[in-house]
């Protein structure tokens, strides 16, 4: 797709944004749909930003309708993760990596595939170390618990 067709597509996606708004009301789940598709295609377009607002507010609408463990909320907590690593927040993006995980994994079992790359992306975060008392500095073993 070409740099105009997402530029394109983007101000449909606003418009069917504000049509969505003015028909359903603002904290509809079609709503939800419109935010979360504007989040993509910002996100495309290098507007991280902004793609993370209409992503949270897709998350919030859909957590209202639908409760804290639909599916439709883990996509969206997969789209935050991947947002909050490009924007170099790995421990926001452990975060929403780890309850779209919990999520997949009790709808859908930890070895489906929606499961399984949610816990690539969780793996190929930066690993946090956690400080260390009284340890002998020339002593590294590789391993940190």
């Amino acid at each position: 797709m070409s740099l105009g067709n997402i530029k394109d597509a983007l101000l449909h996606f606003q418009r069917a944004l504000e049509i969505d708004e003015a028909f359903f009301g603002p904290s509809h789940p079609e709503v939800a749909l419109r935010s979360f598709n504007l989040g993509e295609i910002l996100s495309d377009l290098g507007g991280l930003n902004d793609a993370r607002q209409h992503y949270l507010r897709a998350l919030q609408i859909i957590e209202s309708s639908y409760g804290p463990d639909n599916l439709d909320a883990a996509v969206i907590l997969n789209n935050l993760g991947k947002t909050a690593r490009a924007q170099g927040e790995p421990e926001e993006a452990r975060r929403f990596f780890v309850r779209a995980l919990g999520i997949f994994s009790s709808n859908l079992g930890g070895d489906h595939l929606y499961s399984t790359t949610i816990e690539e992306h969780l793996n190929s975060l930066p690993q946090t170390q956690l400080p260390q008392e009284n340890v002998d500095d020339d002593y590294d073993d590789g391993f940190y618990f």
